[in-house]
């Protein structure tokens, strides 16, 4: 978990492993932010220390939640990070924009998270290519050809099944 930024912006990203589902809410008096991770155990070694807009973070284990207490209202998006992470840019709001989200039941935010390192890689090497044709058949057909196709149907096949990643060599 790191956690950087100023008054201005604040980033807080969470790495996680497998797949996680996660919702992030509005919490008023005082202005917090509750992220939701059902099932997930805290795994690093501390908490990091508060810094830009969040004034203190915890941990609530029987309720797998991590609580940031704001310096001030914010707003919370979703930003791109690498896979197996939730990268969260918080923006300071009116207090008035705070309130209206800080419904209860109503998450800001929620979604899943897969990290792509649970998923096997499989490499297929289909062996000849380039200028090495491999054997070449009475009739013409080259080795290079065969074993491409079905390397190709093997990548079409276990994709196709969401269970692992395949790289193809060449």
């Amino acid at each position: 978990m790191a956690l950087s930024g100023d008054g201005t912006a604040t980033r807080l990203v969470l790495r996680i492993a497998g797949a996680q589902q996660f919702a992030v809410a509005s919490l008023a008096g005082p202005s917090r932010l509750a992220i939701h991770l059902p099932g997930a155990e805290w795994r690093a070694p501390a908490l990091p220390r508060p810094r830009g807009l969040v004034r203190s973070l915890r941990w609530i284990a029987e309720d797998q939640r991590l609580v940031l207490e704001l310096a001030r209202p914010v707003r919370a998006a979703r930003a791109r990070g690498e896979p197996g992470q939730l990268v969260l840019t918080l923006r300071p709001i009116h207090a008035d924009a705070f309130a209206a989200l800080a419904q209860p039941g109503r998450p800001q935010l929620e979604g899943n998270l897969r990290a792509e390192a649970t998923v096997p890689l499989v490499v297929i090497d289909p062996g000849h290519g380039g200028r090495d044709p491999g054997a070449i058949g009475a009739s013409g057909t080259m080795e290079k050809r065969i074993t491409l196709a079905a390397a190709l149907e093997l990548r079409r096949r276990l994709e196709s099944g969401g269970r692992c990643r395949v790289l193809l060599t060449r």
